[in-house]
């Protein structure tokens, strides 16, 4: 079993942690993902992204109850752009590529699609160079989430990276 699988949806879906103490401090890095609770010494990583309209700052609250439990961890949280989204009849609204459809995909690109998918690449590639080991890394998201995961597995060839969403359509 690949490091943290599973242990996102028991915070997510029960009540550990909840009483834990804040240890909540938020930064920003280089490139305006948000930073949860980042430990002087980590070693691991969990990157949250969230689903279509919402933000890097939704996932705080749950990111410091699971830090409590989970104290050299690092939780990543960044935020998509704004952009027109087809599908909401070009209502700008934050989101990591232009959806047109829910009609399923063949796998091809949608605006901002490849983007996205770099962007979350650049994360790994710079927690990797930091000295995290992509078995001890985990990427955590809803809905959208799953196109960008069929992306980065054409361009990232780890096999002991986890990937976990939610509600997904590919």
């Amino acid at each position: 079993m690949f490091f943290l699988e599973g242990v996102i949806f028991l915070f997510v879906l029960s009540n550990a942690g909840a009483n834990a103490a804040s240890r909540l401090q938020v930064i920003h890095d280089e490139e305006a993902n948000l930073i949860v609770a980042t430990p002087d010494e980590y070693d691991a990583v969990v990157i949250m992204i969230h689903g279509l309209g919402d933000t890097g700052k939704s996932y705080i609250q749950l990111a410091d109850m699971m830090s409590a439990q989970l104290p050299k961890v690092k939780f990543i949280l960044p935020s998509a752009p704004e952009q027109p989204v087809t599908l909401n009849g070009g209502k700008r609204m934050s989101s990591w590529y232009d959806i047109i459809s829910l009609q399923d995909k063949d796998g091809g690109d949608c605006d901002g699609l490849i983007e996205s998918a770099a962007r979350i690449r650049k994360i790994l590639e710079n927690e990797h160079n930091k000295g995290i080991p992509y078995n001890r890394m985990v990427l955590s998201g809803i809905f959208s989430f799953s196109n960008i995961i069929h992306w980065l597995k054409k361009v990232i060839h780890q096999k002991n990276l986890t990937y976990q969403t939610v509600s997904c359509r590919l």
